[in-house]
């Protein structure tokens, strides 16, 4: 179905859902699935937190390279990528930077009867800014 596939992951089990969802659409010889995560920058200088940053980074590895083993099992090629920056326009980016066709995300479900707020979180705005088709699971 597709050949490129983005997945961001938060580094929580919700993202076992999505990259299972991503094995499971790629197709053909040259599937590729972009695992990415995010590393949110704070507001002062990246020097100073240069230390903080080094061990949120050493431990998104060892998640994306699980994560990686569970496709590199079934075939898929991946690729592993960790920025750092604001996490909707990274993503944004990097779906465009990797040619990707979709962009599969684990959504957190949103209540209709309380949802002031639910709309501004990250998965919902990746699927209004991203040029490529989305996909919530929820």
């Amino acid at each position: 179905m597709y050949s490129r596939i983005l997945v961001p992951v938060e580094l929580t089990e919700k993202d076992r859902r999505a990259v299972a969802a991503a094995r499971d659409l790629a197709s053909g010889p040259e599937a590729e699935v972009t695992l990415l995560h995010v590393i949110e920058t704070l507001d002062l200088p990246f020097e100073e937190m240069e230390d903080f940053y080094a061990r949120l980074e050493e431990r998104a590895k060892r998640v994306l390279d699980d994560l990686a083993e569970e496709l590199s099992a079934s075939g898929v090629d991946v690729v592993q990528r960790i920025v750092f920056g604001a996490r909707v326009p990274e993503i944004v980016a990097c779906g465009r930077e990797s040619r990707a066709e979709l962009v599969v995300l684990a959504a957190r479900k949103v209540d209709p009867e309380s949802a002031s707020g639910a709309w501004s979180g990250i998965a919902y705005q990746t699927a209004v800014l991203c040029p490529m088709s989305v996909l919530l699971l929820k």
